[in-house]
Formats: C-alpha cells, structure tokens, sequence
C-alpha cells in the first residue's frame, strides 16, 4: 500500500503498482487540493526516511515510491491579506512620488 496524505482532494491508501509515479498516485487522491504546494512534494519510507522533490532548472525530478511509503503534500501557508489602509498608504506614497517625477526639470 502507499498512503497519500496532506493538500490532496481526497487522502487515501493505494495498492503499490510497481512503475506508478508519483503523480499518479495523487492523482488517485484526487489530485492537488487549492492551497497544495506542489513542488515541496516528499515522500515518506517504511525505515523512517524521507526524500523531497528536487529541482533542476525547469524540471522537476519526484522521489521514487516503494511499497509501504507515505507520500506527503504539504500547504501552503495562510498569508493575511493586505488592510484597505495599507493599500491607501502605498497609493498615496505613489501619488507623491508621481509629483516629484514631474516636477524634475532637465
């Protein structure tokens, strides 16, 4: 079996399918939930290891599953959003820095 846990739609245990990637195996999870930080993927071994994605230019190389594995996709953290006053603060700092530019003479 190998369990898929974290940001996944539907978090379940799949039977092992030797040749099965990693991606595969969440997509039986239903795929990447909204909040899923899909290029922090890793996998977690029976002995206690684990072993993330890595990154090589634009290509992603995902860990390799083997029986018994957890694969984990973790969240994305909550980011609060920006206040209405510091929005208004960074318009206003604009604005002004809008009229110095203009009134710079060459």
């Amino acid at each position: 079996m190998v369990k898929i846990s974290g940001e996944v739609l539907n978090p379940i245990s799949s039977n092992f399918i030797k040749g099965k990637t990693l991606k595969s195996y969440v997509w039986d999870g239903g795929g990447f939930g909204l909040q899923a930080k899909k290029g922090k993927v890793y996998v977690v071994y029976p002995n206690g290891s684990a072993s993330g994605t890595k990154r090589f230019f634009f290509f992603k190389n995902y860990p390799k599953i083997t029986p018994g594995c957890e694969i984990v996709v973790p969240a994305k953290p909550y980011r609060e959003p920006l206040p209405a006053s510091a929005w208004i603060a960074m318009a206003s700092a604009l604005a002004s820095l809008g009229v110095v530019v203009s009134n710079i003479q060459f």
